[in-house]
């Protein structure tokens, strides 16, 4: 027999998990997403409602021949039928809702059966059933949200208040299964991040308040919670007679009035009772004030003495050990639930690409050519581009003779009008840009500016303006004017120039001065030219050489916070020689267009030169952990629009083992000295370097000394001795508060330096001692979870995981040459050498739980970050900007099967997450 259920918040939010729908939540997803259920297939999606009650609902759509519909649900095995309202009078294609109502939590895990059985005009019917359940649906959409498929989670802050929203409702649902004597399996089937992101809010004083001017003849007894299906909030008062010939006795909440129940008299006072049924989940966070009143018998309500204030939070505080658990778990739900609310009224999807890579979203992107090659943008060869926001503007010509500028539709692909010419220009420096209603385009070649109105009508003449820009070093070579900021950013050498109205320079900030290219052929190659153009707040640099087929663009701020994209990819290009150019690029509500400028027939299929247009479409996945993917995917984890990027100088050496990341910045220790016959001091180096320029900024430096390997006795009794080489040392990084650390193997010492204060002259590292305690005070790979300070360390292949000072051995790796550790919030990631010598070489990783829990059931081998290259081996991990980097040790040349020339030394390889495997 199951214990009273009297105790229990059976109230789910009423937050529709789609959009908020009053003062709940509601959640809404497709009825067949895979499966195939009865050929009428009438079901077409379920919503489930979270407000004062549990409620799923069914949407379904009438089929021919079919006027009524009746349908019946079973809540679990054995559960007894429950029979909705049926409907009549209905017609072909016509949409329909039922709904069950006060579904328990403690049933979330129980399969829900609903039967519908449609009726025709001469009796026929046909039947139709779709079953689920309130945690299958929970993780349907989360997977789905995941995947970016969720209506209305468009922001990552929607996206984590949705799964900490479901994996507390989930948590609730297993505290109610534990309390009524079944099995908790609510929970069963969650990542481990989702079940981690359930809320553990703390109820830290009590709301039970009285407030007011005492009435006489009136005594305030308490407050409590009533849980059954729904969430009730009953109040106890007493009155004597003299109130009680008032009128009809209750309490006023809100605009409400609630009759109150009769007890007993005792010493003159008659004790009342009145309930406030169904609480909103949304209101668990909530004080819900009442007052007694008294309603006469013309229907006038007086509200008398003072306001009893209560909430759930105070029933937390107070509830009995045996309630405790379950009252806090609903307490949680329902803050989740207020949060989730807040989340889709407060925050937007981002606005625009620069907002997405800022907040580290991962993105990718889909490239197709829209305009063909010819002169079908207004001129055979178009040097520079711009927007107004909404149309393109290019500025082109013949063989750099009779320029004009043509104002271009990019969505209905067509020339809107075409200028007179403003002359002869050269494509060595030329730019365009939009400011007040007017575009302009500069000519290095005459030193002049030309003026347009944004709405020219065709064979319109440019004006020559004067535009000058002072406090610029260097010669410009693009500009773009911020409408929302009311500045430009000045392009000059590799610094760009912010100035103000009055064309003064304020301020400047450096730029990468190359980045890689991806050629006509496959391969990559360094470019240092650079195209200028914007967005809002944001600004962006295409790099680009002679042929490159694909953009190579970095963005950032306006006060000079960089991120870079990743490889953009465009199969479309159809060229076969170099003769080409990518110089023109912009960014249109959120898609980018680019232009190919070709001289040389190097089209495959018909042979023209000139420009095409070619246009690259984002889309944004939600921050994730790697471990999450992997769960969501089945085990499956790939990197998509993967870039690679050698990391040179400062003591770089092709021996890497370390490798962490903080605030922009990537840290690396690699080893050199050594002889394999001499005592040679062996030197470990961390090299500090800029995540998106991939431009080291210094290095550090620790001499460990030399080490015996092995000692042979020869026949003329001298001996032979060898040393411990280079490449034989094992080292790691971790960063805690402001500084990093260096764990060194061969010593079995630890030491660390400041993150400041890296130069070009180096600098020496300092021991520590006395840092690790508990199961070990001895580390060979560590990392360190900020969020929750605790630490990841492996000795061996033993893990161990706590406070620096209390390390506890929770699980044993599989064997392996062990590199990096990485961790995150919710999951460790322990790598091994996989000592690459075909063309699968990979990230070898193990992925465990902070309990010990191993995650993967033995070395997972998907990621290939450096693939086809041969003879290298992945050494570390980290994660930022919503991006997965991997540190690569490349022992010889070699070329990736993306046609990448690699060479000695070390490489880092970053990408985002691809979602499209989630199951």
């Amino acid at each position: 027999m199951f214990k009273n259920l009297r105790k229990i918040v059976l109230g789910l939010l009423a937050v529709c998990l789609t959009g908020a729908l009053g003062a709940g939540v509601a959640f809404g997803i497709e009825a067949h997403a895979e499966e195939t259920v009865a050929s009428v297939r009438a079901f077409k999606s379920t919503q489930i409602n979270l407000n004062e009650s549990i409620t799923v609902r069914y949407n379904l759509t009438v089929p021919a021949g079919y006027t009524g519909a009746e349908m019946t649900f079973t809540v679990g095995e054995g559960g007894s039928p429950i029979t909705a309202e049926p409907k009549t009078g209905l017609t072909e294609g016509q949409n329909i809702t039922f709904e069950l109502k006060n579904i328990g939590p403690q049933n979330m895990a129980d399969k829900i059966t609903a039967t519908v059985t449609f009726t025709g005009k001469n009796g026929e019917t046909d039947v139709e059933t779709y079953e689920m359940s309130v945690k299958e649906y929970c993780q349907t959409l989360l997977k789905n949200a995941a995947a970016g498929k969720a209506d209305g989670i468009d922001a990552q802050e929607k996206f984590d208040a949705l799964k900490t929203l479901a994996s507390s409702l989930l948590v609730y649902g297993d505290e109610a299964q534990k309390y009524v004597g079944k099995e908790a399996t609510s929970t069963t089937g969650l990542t481990v991040a989702q079940k981690n992101a359930a809320l553990k809010a703390q109820a830290s004083s009590s709301d039970l308040s009285f407030s007011g001017e005492v009435y006489k003849g009136l005594l305030w007894s308490g407050a409590t919670l009533w849980f059954g299906n729904k969430v009730n909030l009953i109040y106890y008062f007493k009155a004597d007679s003299a109130l009680q010939a008032q009128g009809m006795l209750g309490v006023k909440v809100g605009e409400s009035f609630i009759e109150a129940q009769v007890g007993e008299t005792v010493d003159g006072y008659t004790e009342y009772s009145a309930t406030y049924e169904g609480l909103s989940v949304t209101e668990f966070d909530s004080v819900i004030g009442a007052r007694v009143a008294y309603k006469t018998t013309e229907g006038v309500v007086t509200e008398v003495g003072k306001t009893a204030n209560y909430s759930v939070k105070s029933y937390v505080l107070r509830a009995p050990e045996a309630d405790k658990a379950l009252a806090e778990a609903a307490y949680s739900y329902g803050v989740a639930a207020k949060a989730y609310t807040e989340a889709l009224g407060n925050t937007k999807a981002p606005a625009n690409l620069g907002e997405m890579l800022e907040k580290g979203y991962g993105v990718t992107y889909g490239t197709e050519r829209v305009v063909d090659y010819g002169n079908n943008l207004g001129a055979n060869f178009v040097y520079a581009s711009t927007t107004d926001g909404a149309y393109a503007y290019f500025l082109g010509g013949g063989a750099a003779t009779s320029v004009t500028i043509t104002k271009y539709d990019v969505v209905s692909n067509t020339k809107i009008a075409t200028s007179a010419p403003i002359g002869e220009i050269t494509e060595a420096t030329v730019y365009m840009f939009v400011k007040d209603n007017f575009v302009y385009a500069y000519s290095a070649k005459q030193n002049k500016t030309f003026c347009l109105p944004t709405n020219f009508s065709n064979k319109a003449t440019a004006t020559e303006v004067t535009f000058s820009f002072t406090g610029v070093s260097g010669t410009i070579k693009g500009v773009y004017y911020s409408n929302t900021r009311k500045q430009y950013a000045v392009l000059a050498g590799d610094n760009i120039y912010v100035c103000g109205e009055d064309l003064v320079a304020k301020y400047s900030f450096a730029v990468p001065s190359s980045r890689p290219v991806t050629q006509y052929n496959g391969t990559t190659a360094e470019a240092k030219d650079k195209t200028l153009f914007g967005e809002d707040e944001y600004i962006y640099l295409n790099y680009w050489t002679q042929g490159g087929v694909a953009p190579a663009i970095v963005a950032c701020t306006f006060d000079g916070s960089l991120v870079t994209i990743g490889k953009i990819e465009n199969d479309y290009h159809e060229k076969t020689d170099s003769q080409h150019k990518l110089e023109s690029v912009l960014l249109i509500k959120n898609e980018l267009y680019f232009t190919i400028l070709s001289w040389n027939n190097g089209h495959v299929e018909t042979g023209k030169n000139n420009t095409a247009l070619f246009k690259t479409t984002f889309a944004y996945n939600f921050n994730m952990s790697t471990g999450e993917c992997y769960e969501l995917s089945k085990g499956k984890i790939e990197l998509a629009n993967s870039l690679v990027e050698q990391i040179t100088e400062n003591g770089i050496t092709a021996n890497l083992h370390g490798f962490v990341i903080k605030d922009g910045y990537g840290y690396i220790s690699s080893s050199a000295g050594g002889d394999q016959f001499k005592p040679t001091p062996l030197k470990i180096n961390i090299t500090k370097f800029d995540l998106v320029s991939g431009k080291t900024i210094g290095y550090k430096t620790v001499d460990i000394g030399y080490f015996v390997k092995s000692k042979k006795t020869n026949e003329d009794g001298t001996e032979t001795i060898t040393y411990v080489q280079v490449w034989e040392i094992k080292h790691n990084l971790f960063i805690y508060k402001d500084e990093i650390y260096l764990t060194s193997v061969q010593d079995k010492k630890l030491y660390k330096t400041s993150l400041d204060g890296f130069t070009t002259s180096g600098g020496e590292l300092t021991e520590v001692t006395r840092f690790f305690g508990g199961a070990t005070t001895y580390a060979e790979a560590v990392a360190y979870d900020e969020t929750n300070d605790r630490f990841a360390v492996r000795v061996g292949t033993n893990l161990y995981v706590g406070k620096k000072d209390s390390l506890q051995r929770v699980a044993t790796t599989e064997s392996g040459t062990l590199t990096g550790l990485y961790a995150d919030n919710d999951y460790i990631y322990v790598l091994s050498e996989t000592n690459g010598k075909t063309e699968t070489a990979a990230v070898r990783v193990m992925i465990y739980t902070w309990d010990g829990v191993a995650v993967t059931s033995t070395w997972n081998t998907d990621i290939k970050p450096m693939n086809g290259a041969k003879l290298n081996n992945v050494q570390g991990m980290s994660v930022a900007n919503g991006k997965v980097y991997f540190l690569v040790c490349q022992w010889e040349k070699g070329t990736t099967s993306d046609g990448i020339e690699v060479s000695k030394g070390a490489y880092v390889v970053s990408g985002y997450l691809d979602i499209s495997k989630i199951a």
